[in-house]
């Protein structure tokens, strides 16, 4: 496979298959507890889940294939780790502002804290 995060997507059209979009993955489902959360879960005192490097999200990679001008689709659900994603590509758009260009999105957000529903005009 190629190294897509050192290319551009292919914008000529000129094959069958056009890659102009990657999914990552930065916490998992809430049913087993994976979802990312600011507080504990209720019926396990002391876990908030699993997200980011530990979960396998590479900050490097995600962030190289947004610069790229690759739409990424970040997969979210829990309340810490929409806040965590949402910080994430804050920060990439402030590197190289025409990334919020690339339609970037956060997939399957269960839980998002009223405070992240802020207004989010720089990048939205």
């Amino acid at each position: 496979m190629p190294d897509l995060a050192h290319q551009r997507p292919d914008e000529r059209h000129s094959g069958m298959l056009t890659v102009r979009a990657v999914k990552a993955y930065y916490d998992a489902a809430l049913g087993s507890r994976g979802a990312r959360l600011l507080d504990d879960y209720s019926d396990k005192p002391g876990h908030k889940g699993v997200s980011g490097e530990q979960y396998g999200f590479d900050r490097k990679l995600v962030a190289d294939m947004m610069k790229a001008g690759f739409q990424v689709a970040i997969h979210a659900i829990g309340d810490a780790g929409n806040r965590e994603t949402l910080d994430f590509i804050e920060t990439v758009i402030k590197e190289k502002p025409e990334v919020r260009l690339n339609r970037n999105r956060i997939e399957h957000a269960q839980v998002v804290h009223p405070d992240d529903f802020r207004d989010s005009g720089s990048w939205m």
